[in-house]
């Protein structure tokens, strides 16, 4: 009997299907010849009209030009952030904010072979910060996620990250960027095993406009003791 786990990722397999930027769709169409076409629909004549035309071409630029459900990491230009990578691997630096992200392949889940990525940000400011700059600092590295780096992870992969706790006298458990991560879509941390101090998310489709509205990101959490293949 299988389990629930391989059941999961084996419905995945079958409900997904990647087509290229160019490739056709059942309708006959291609991903971008779609895209297009919706984005070059005639709108009122309104400024919130205008507003929705103009995110549509962004949207179609951004994501589907790129292909539907890419499999693989995103570089492509973006104004205002610096990307660097190849095929495993991707940095994305912020200059405004001063906050980078680092992506990189650490190997393969052991139930469905899923490609697994290690993410890492940082940011260059000084370590002797107030409370309220460590907020502010906090803030700006999810604004650099959502709007710089999410939409760039490989469809279907595994994201796992090591969060390191910043524990007080008053909280010994305190763990700012595990939380940072859960507001994300990260699941909780492992507590015990190889996984221990690790968190997990599966990368899923790009939410609708009205799914984001209500906080929903690409990542699902996935157990703190998701077993994985690491590579040397």
């Amino acid at each position: 009997m299988k389990t629930f786990k391989e059941f999961y990722f084996e419905s995945i397999e079958l409900l997904e299907r990647y087509y290229k930027p160019d490739e056709k769709l059942p309708s006959g169409k291609t991903p971008v010849e779609k895209a297009e076409e919706r984005s070059e629909r005639p709108y009122s004549n309104t400024r919130a009209a205008k507003g929705r035309q103009i995110r549509q071409r962004l949207m179609t630029r951004r994501y589907v030009s790129h292909g539907a459900d890419n499999p693989n990491l995103n570089l492509h230009t973006q104004p205002g952030i610096e990307v660097r990578g190849g095929k495993d691997y991707m940095s994305v630096y912020h200059p405004s904010s001063d906050i980078s992200y680092s992506i990189n392949r650490k190997g393969k889940t052991k139930i469905g072979n899923r490609p697994v990525y290690n993410v890492q940000w940082q940011h260059h400011k000084s370590t002797d910060m107030s409370p309220k700059e460590k907020i502010t600092v906090g803030r700006d590295a999810k604004d650099v996620w959502d709007y710089h780096v999410q939409h760039r992870l490989p469809h279907g992969a595994v994201l796992r990250n090591s969060p390191v706790p910043n524990p007080t006298s008053k909280n010994p458990q305190k763990n700012t960027r595990a939380r940072l991560y859960q507001k994300s879509g990260f699941g909780p941390v492992g507590q015990r095993g190889l996984s221990a101090g690790q968190q997990f998310a599966l990368v899923g489709r790009k939410p609708s406009t009205k799914q984001i509205r209500k906080g929903k990101t690409r990542l699902s959490p996935l157990s703190g003791n998701t077993q994985y293949d690491a590579y040397d």
